[in-house]
């Protein structure tokens, strides 16, 4: 199932699971994306290569997925200022995941080049 796809339904083993779509379209796992969580605070690493562990927990049936779904993502500041992440995902059920990330860091302290405008 490809991000921003058409596809309102999909089927694991058999079962349909249908989705929240909007405007025809479901978009970044559902009406209240991961984006909207909150996540909790795992691991803090400070010195040369400071970091930062968050973990979220989604039950089974959340924005119509099967399965619960343990999340974590690590941020990392490498010694040449690139911000890696790295995420994890554990479950014990057939489900589908495909974590990406959109996040703006305005590393400069002012306000950002351009305005971004969202629907």
């Amino acid at each position: 199932m490809p991000a921003g796809s058409q596809t309102k339904i999909f089927k694991v083993n058999e079962k349909n699971f249908p989705l929240f779509a909007r405007e025809g379209m479901h978009l970044h796992g559902g009406e209240y994306g991961f984006s909207d969580k909150f996540w909790e605070i795992q691991e803090i690493g400070e010195g040369e290569l400071p970091f930062v562990v968050l973990s979220y927990f989604s039950p089974d049936g959340e924005e119509g997925y099967p399965g619960n779904l343990q999340v974590q993502v690590k941020y990392t500041l490498t010694e040449i200022n690139v911000v890696d992440v790295e995420y994890t995902a554990e479950t014990v059920t057939v489900t589908v995941v495909n974590l990406t990330n959109h996040t703006y860091f305005n590393l400069n302290g002012h306000k950002p080049p351009r305005k971004y405008k969202y629907p």
